[in-house]
């Protein structure tokens, strides 16, 4: 088989938001359903404040959440914070600035509060499997 084959452009991946205050079309990306690739991802762009994630959970992947500007020419341009909770003690992080946390498999986080959001800013949650699953904090 020629290299190029094993390629594949994939299209169609805008889809509405699960969260009704995210209004514009999420672009998201399920590696199972396109081409069995251990990879999840989702981009929304965030223009208010809301609480995303509202209890402790867990995951069996890795997961990395990034914190971006939403102006394209400067995604430094942060004018936002976000809330994050990390650790079965929940250890409050905030996020003020262009970030983002890695989240190995197992550990306990949660809730995700955007909080304050002055100018929109895009959220890219990357997951490590080939589907997204939670597992509550407890189990």
């Amino acid at each position: 088989m020629v290299e190029a084959e094993l390629a594949r452009l994939m299209t169609e991946l805008l889809e509405k938001s699960p969260h009704e205050e995210i209004k514009s079309p999420m672009m998201r990306f399920k590696g199972k359903e396109r081409c069995d690739a251990n990879l999840t991802m989702a981009l929304s762009c965030i223009t208010e404040p809301f609480l995303m994630i509202k209890e402790p959970h867990k995951h069996d992947f890795d997961q990395f959440l990034c914190f971006i500007g939403g102006d394209p020419r400067n995604f430094g341009e942060f004018d936002a914070e976000v809330e994050f909770r990390i650790g079965d003690k929940g250890e409050k992080r905030v996020i003020t600035s262009t970030s983002i946390i890695y989240v190995p498999k197992g550990l306990v986080h949660g809730p995700l509060n955007f909080k304050r959001v002055d100018k929109p800013i895009m959220f890219l949650d990357v997951v490590m499997a080939s589907s997204y699953a939670r597992v509550p904090a407890s189990g």
